[in-house]
């Protein structure tokens, strides 16, 4: 099931882009079409004898501990024999309820523990019947640059991949796998990726935010303003490179605020640029500023943020 991705920010994508993903839709279209139409086939075919069997065989291969009915993979074989009639049955009248998996920790090097989840046999058995099935189906459908829990994928040939084809260097003792819902607001490349009611979500991280104001604050300060232009410039050419990286995330709200506060900058170098309150008097009343307003505004020599 695809989750909704809030995108409230500025994202902006070219034309071979958008046919990418038109192309996706278009695919996945017809797999829900294709899926509806063969669904009773499809069934038939995952509780099909010789598959079941085929499934069993891959189980005991394998290997692995029992679930928390207690039945070893040895144990299993003569259930299915003897059940694989009412097993199939409750499945077809959508009546099957898989059991509770069995917890378990695993020691980690650094002192930790790693909690597992192990089915039943049965469960792992009918797992494995569903995937023969369906992998031939979605397989063909998949970039080549997916290997999550795909046939002959896994973690270290997408390692091999990254070095191999893309020239990219791996520290193997730094990189580590993990969830993106496992950490509120994980940080990933300078974005904060998470889930919340709404679904999936991509923001600039907070260290990312400060980093960029930061940058906009010494690009905005009142030592470097003393002419606006090339200031103005500079702060220009920055911004824009930092928002075609961020583009993809949820920023509107952030960027607003930035904007009040690099505007109220900009008044203060201007301020600065003007430096006489004649000047000043003079431009504001140019501007159309009223007399009243301009000779307070004068009147404060103050342009500290």
């Amino acid at each position: 099931m695809a989750e909704n991705i809030e995108n409230n920010g500025c994202l902006q994508r070219d034309s071979a882009e958008h046919e990418g993903y038109a192309k996706a839709r278009r695919s996945f279209n017809l797999i829900w079409k294709e899926r509806d139409s063969v669904q009773p086939k499809l069934l038939e075919a995952i509780l099909y004898k010789d598959n079941f069997n085929r499934a069993y065989k891959r189980v005991k291969a394998n290997k692995g501990a029992p679930g928390v009915d207690g039945m070893t993979i040895k144990e299993a074989l003569p259930y299915l024999q003897e059940h694989q009639q009412e097993l199939t049955n409750r499945i077809y009248h959508g009546k099957y309820t898989p059991s509770p998996v069995r917890r378990v920790e695993i020691p980690k090097p650094d002192g930790g523990v790693r909690k597992l989840g192990i089915p039943t046999v049965i469960d792992r058995t009918l797992q494995q019947a569903i995937t023969q099935q369906l992998v031939p189906i979605y397989e063909p459908l998949f970039t080549d640059g997916s290997y999550g829990y795909r046939p002959n994928r896994d973690a270290e040939s997408s390692t091999r991949y990254l070095e191999e084809e893309l020239k990219l260097t791996v520290n193997r003792e730094k990189s580590r796998t993990v969830s993106v819902f496992a950490i509120r607001n994980f940080k990933f490349l300078g974005f904060a990726l998470g889930r919340n009611r709404s679904g999936i979500y991509v923001r600039v991280h907070a260290k990312s935010w400060e980093k960029f104001k930061s940058k906009l604050k010494e690009l905005s300060s009142r030592k470097r303003c003393q002419s606006i232009n090339p200031s103005l410039e500079r702060i220009k050419v920055y911004a824009r490179g930092w928002l075609n990286y961020y583009g993809i995330a949820s920023m509107k709200s952030n960027m607003n605020d930035i904007n009040g506060w690099l505007y109220h900058r900009i008044r203060m170098c201007i301020w600065k640029q003007w430096k006489r309150v004649r000047t000043r008097y003079r431009n504001l009343m140019g501007m159309g500023v009223p007399k009243d307003l301009a000779r307070t505004a004068v009147s404060h020599a103050s342009y500290s943020i």
